[in-house]
């Protein structure tokens, strides 16, 4: 301790310095603690106590390579420092390089951060103002179906006092030509009614927010709602529902009218599905005298309402707001079938049964 020279070096010590174990015998401590503050470091720890911790000292090599070493030294009655040392270098290259990514690491996460915050922001801006927006639209649409509303009754009334004074001039009038006239107006005129009443049909159209439809109590409603004379309806349709517009049970209304008015000789309805790989496929089939082969796209079409109304359409209407979709594929003289087809996610059976057999 007093000439700070060295005695003696153990191999693997003077293998971490790059020196042979002869080389530093007698060298003084300089030779390869050559960092000043790590030499002061060292000799005031241990003139402070007889043992020392571990202490983190610059070593320089023969190839003048610095290495990072743990001492830990104690002095013997002889005044002469035993060290232990181990090359920590790596560790701490390790320890730098975990740091800098850490570091890095922080700074991203708190750039990702304010990045969020201030989208955060602009999509609660944005929602604000969709709200707005959405409820600016809603008291437009209120305001339009009031006035519309509105009108078409005045127009209804209108049309109400033509078909009286109508009928009073058919009364009176012996002349057939004029007689054919008034015919042709009254026919116009029902026609008038009839577009009148489609409009506030498809007015009403997504206006409610879409939801699950069981469609065996739907089916049951609409029978009700139709004149069946002696027709059986069949459903075999377990408990079914299915996600679609409010005005889903318009379009089983529809059908069922569809069929009775135009099936002819229709005695039995018969509800009933069956299940594919990506939907499901609700089926409603009638033994009436079917729809020609050439008209089984037309009868769909707005345009094809003077032969069927307006039902067919506003079926297509009606399903497309959910994705459904529907087409006619009876036989015709056998009777109409018409299927309407459901995606995955939009059918659902609330309680598990067994489904196996089911008629297709």
């Amino acid at each position: 301790l007093n000439t700070l020279r060295l005695t003696e070096l153990n191999a693997k010590c003077a293998q971490m310095l790059r020196y042979e174990r002869t080389e530093l015998a007698g060298a003084d401590l300089s030779r390869i603690m050559t960092d000043a503050g790590s030499i002061d470091r060292f000799i005031r720890q241990v003139k402070m106590s007889w043992e020392t911790g571990d202490l983190e000292l610059l070593f320089t090599a023969r190839d003048g390579t610095v290495r990072q070493v743990l001492v830990s030294a104690s002095v013997t009655p002889g005044n002469i420092v035993i060290c232990s040392a181990i090359d920590i270098t790596a560790r701490k290259l390790a320890e730098q390089v975990i740091e800098r990514a850490r570091d890095d690491l922080e700074r991203r996460v708190n750039e990702r951060t304010e990045d969020l915050l201030r989208v955060n922001k602009e999509l609660s801006a944005e929602i604000e103002e969709r709200k707005r927006f959405e409820a600016a639209i809603r008291l437009a649409n209120h305001k339009i179906n009031t006035l519309s509303g509105v009108t078409r009754h005045d127009i209804l009334n209108q049309i109400t006092a033509i078909v009286m004074y109508l009928s009073l001039i058919r009364e009176t009038e012996t002349d057939a030509v004029v007689a054919g006239y008034l015919d042709k107006i009254g026919d116009v005129t029902d026609m008038i009614q009839k577009q009148i009443r489609f409009t506030h049909d498809y007015q009403n159209i997504g206006s409610g927010e879409p939801r699950w439809h069981n469609i065996s109590a739907v089916i049951g409603e609409a029978v009700a709602g139709v004149e069946q004379k002696d027709v059986l309806i069949d459903r075999q349709v377990d408990d079914l529902e299915i996600f679609a517009d409010a005005g889903f049970p318009k379009v089983f209304v529809n059908i069922i009218d569809n069929s009775l008015v135009h099936g002819g000789h229709v005695t039995l309805i018969r509800f009933f599905y069956y299940e594919t790989d990506d939907s499901l496929v609700l089926c409603c089939e009638d033994n009436g005298v079917g729809i020609p082969a050439d008209s089984k796209e037309r009868i769909f079409r707005r345009e094809y309402f003077r032969n069927t109304g307006y039902g067919l359409f506003l079926i297509v209407e009606i399903l497309s707001i959910t994705g459904l979709s529907i087409k006619e594929t009876g036989t015709p003289g056998k009777g109409a079938r018409f299927e309407i087809h459901v995606p995955k996610g939009s059918y659902r059976f609330p309680t598990k049964i067994n489904r196996s057999d089911r008629w297709q």
